[in-house]
């Protein structure tokens, strides 16, 4: 596991000010496993990219995120949607990972739409081991009623054997799935702990210890069936991580400050 800050390339330099001019993508790929720079059907405008102005907590870049038409089908290959790959995670059946995000700039569709939701962070089997491949889902969504100002949330899902196999496909339907609202302004801190072999989810918001902020989740969340993904957890991507959407190309949101472990609490 890992910890991955998007940083400058400059910051172990004896120097008096960090410009936007020293955040490029290229200092970034050192700490991904992969970095997809998909662009969109309609222009060559990057998807990704390092700046200052997606930088959260103590660091001096942040990974900033395009909205892009990735695919108008149904379907889409992993190459046509923008992200950063971490693939040091080992068939993990024990996962906490946190992360800053900070959303609140994308005009999101009214809810109730179709493809309102904007997909940013996955954790995975590796492809063949497990059932539909995502073992958990995040995404940011409008949770206002339509025609309400935009109210942004954010939801999740993780996989559940115990729900019915109603789609006849792979079980990609056993989705256990929760969403919960978060401050109007300003990055935001997540954190999970996927307990594959317990059969547990929890998720915190802006958490400094692991007694603080811990979202209310259904009691169902701490008895989920997840031995169809016993194979755990070797693969994380942050991104906009979308086979379709509603959301208007050209917006951009904010990742910074991933970390992943397998025990302990990360925090703030």
């Amino acid at each position: 596991m890992k910890k991955v800050k998007i940083l400058s390339g400059l910051v172990f330099l004896v120097t008096s000010s960090v410009t936007f001019a020293q955040c490029d993508l290229s200092n970034a790929t050192g700490a991904w496993d992969i970095v997809n720079q998909a662009v969109s059907e309609n222009d060559a405008t990057p998807s990704l990219d390092v700046t200052a102005a997606a930088a959260m907590a103590s660091t001096s870049c942040g990974l900033e995120v395009t909205t892009i038409v990735s695919n108008s089908g149904a379907t889409g290959a992993d190459s046509d949607k923008p992200y950063v790959l971490d693939d040091s995670p080992n068939g993990e059946t024990r996962f906490r990972a946190a992360f800053y995000i900070d959303a609140n700039n994308l005009d999101l569709p009214a809810a109730g739409t179709q493809f309102r939701k904007a997909k940013f962070h996955v954790a995975q089997c590796a492809s063949g081991e497990c059932e539909g491949g995502n073992v958990t889902v995040w995404r940011v969504v409008n949770r206002a009623a339509a025609g309400d100002p935009v109210d942004v949330g954010i939801e999740f899902w993780v996989r559940d054997d115990n729900l019915p196999d109603v789609s006849g496909w792979d079980g990609r339907i056993k989705k256990r799935q929760f969403a919960f609202d978060i401050p109007d302004s300003g990055p935001q801190r997540i954190e999970y702990d996927l307990n594959i072999a317990g059969g547990s989810m929890r998720v915190w918001l802006n958490a400094p210890d692991e007694a603080t902020n811990e979202i209310t989740l259904p009691v169902e969340f701490s008895n989920l069936d997840l031995t169809p993904w016993a194979a755990g957890i070797k693969r994380a991507r942050l991104g906009f991580i979308e086979r379709r959407s509603g959301i208007t190309e050209g917006q951009s949101f904010y990742l910074d400050e991933y970390e992943s472990r397998r025990q302990t609490f990360i925090g703030m």
